[in-house]
């Protein structure tokens, strides 16, 4: 029990609000769903965390010319 718990509090400072680890394939796909969500005009449950927001920004640049 004792090793569980640490285990999740662990779990707990590698994960954002969704649960997953920031900046993985995982992450990714599940922020730009719900960015898309947000752009078709439905309502959030949750905030966007500002490290998906840099990401995106930063994903953004690397393609302008």
């Amino acid at each position: 029990m004792r090793f569980e718990r640490r285990l999740r509090k662990l779990e707990a400072l590698w994960t954002d609000c969704s649960g997953l680890a920031p900046y993985t394939g995982a992450w990714w796909d599940y922020w730009r769903a719900i960015v898309d969500q947000l752009i078709a005009g439905d309502q959030l449950d949750e905030p966007i965390p500002l490290e998906f927001v840099d990401a995106l920004i930063v994903k953004g640049e690397g393609t302008r010319r």
